[in-house]
């Protein structure tokens, strides 16, 4: 029996996806974001964090390719350290394009600084770092430190774990997404099972780990298409060890 039949039954055919953008010029990233949108993902997100022109420059580009009704999601990874140079950064990039969040502005500890850029930044504020488990959830909405969660199944402590963040936080109405540390197969399998599974799942996600690597060490593997992640329909998490793969790339100490 396929692991969704456990965590509740299917609640959707497939999970959404958005695409990361690396950080290159601005024209090679805006590339990336329309060939990206043109194979169907549904949403774009690109780090931010570098000197302020650049990351103009790089946002502006890619809402140009993309077109002004494709939000972008902006994942900052701690980068600006204190809540003016966070403010003044984040209004200076919605003047750019639409923004649909900033993703960690801040350091992972800094709750009373996402506090107070939700309330002066005018741009939604996503928890990431600050965000690991059931207890980080919780701190992170009594703070009242964002207004999106990103939640990943690896670090959460596994699929359960990260349903009970959901729950969590769709009793508070704090939407979530699935994120992505680019995990192989297995992990990217998991979060399939979890995805179609959740009641709610309002916003794209982002586990596309496995289209990062050049192989994956599962075959099958789960398989992404047109921008939507399909759950596999095999027992257990439906996915199988390519084990010349796992030769292939075995390090030995």
């Amino acid at each position: 029996m396929p692991v969704y039949q456990f965590l509740g039954g299917r609640a959707r055919d497939s999970v959404p996806l958005a695409w990361g953008i690396y950080q290159k010029s601005p024209d090679e990233m805006a590339q990336d974001a329309a060939a990206a949108i043109a194979a169907g993902f549904h949403a774009i997100k690109l780090k931010v964090g570098r000197r302020l022109a650049e990351d103009a420059a790089a946002v502006r580009a890619v809402s140009s390719a993309v077109g002004g009704d494709v939000p972008l999601r902006l994942d900052a990874n701690m980068a600006w350290r204190s809540v003016p140079e966070a403010a003044s950064a984040i209004r200076a990039l919605a003047g750019e394009a639409q923004i649909a969040w900033i993703e960690q502005p801040l350091g992972r500890a800094n709750l009373e600084g996402m506090r107070l850029l939700r309330l002066q930044a005018g741009v939604p504020i996503m928890a990431d770092e600050s965000l690991q488990t059931l207890r980080d959830a919780y701190d992170v909405a009594r703070a009242e430190a964002a207004d999106v969660f990103n939640v990943y199944v690896c670090e959460a402590g596994g699929m359960l774990a990260a349903a009970q963040i959901f729950a969590f936080a769709g009793a508070l109405d704090i939407p979530c997404i699935l994120g992505s540390q680019a995990e192989l197969g297995i992990g990217t399998a998991a979060a399939a099972h979890l995805g179609v599974a959740l009641p709610v799942l309002p916003y794209a996600c982002e586990t596309f780990g496995p289209l990062r690597y050049e192989r994956d060490i599962v075959d099958p593997g789960p398989r992404i298409e047109r921008g939507h992640l399909f759950v596999p329909e095999r027992a257990g998490l439906g996915v199988e060890l390519d084990e010349e793969t796992l030769r292939r790339w075995r390090v030995d100490e």
